[in-house]
């Protein structure tokens, strides 16, 4: 996306003293994730004392086809650790009445 990217895992190096520990200067990256949302409403006063809301939410505008699959962390060997169906577009339609 856009320069920015986040950590998802460490290699391992060994220190001079024998210990095994995370290479914190070559982390693996990812690039960072962006979501879209949508809301639209409309209100309206009905028979006098009423209220009455519409809203639209979308959420996860980006998502149109949610078939793909995000690694978010990394064995130290570079290997995928964990995994994540990226969120499913959402359409709400709500209705609100006020008495």
């Amino acid at each position: 996306m856009g320069g920015c990217l986040r950590h998802t895992g460490y290699p391992l190096i060994n220190d001079p003293r024998g210990l095994v520990l995370p290479d914190v200067l070559h982390p693996y990256l990812s690039d960072t994730e962006l979501s879209y949302d949508f809301t639209l409403g409309y209100r309206r006063r009905i028979m006098r004392d009423r209220d009455w809301t519409v809203q639209l939410n979308v959420r996860n505008l980006q998502n149109w086809r949610s078939d793909k699959v995000t690694a978010v962390r990394h064995q130290p060997d570079g290997s995928i650790a964990r995994v994540r169906f990226d969120p499913p577009l959402q359409v709400l339609l709500t209705n609100t009445f006020r008495f």
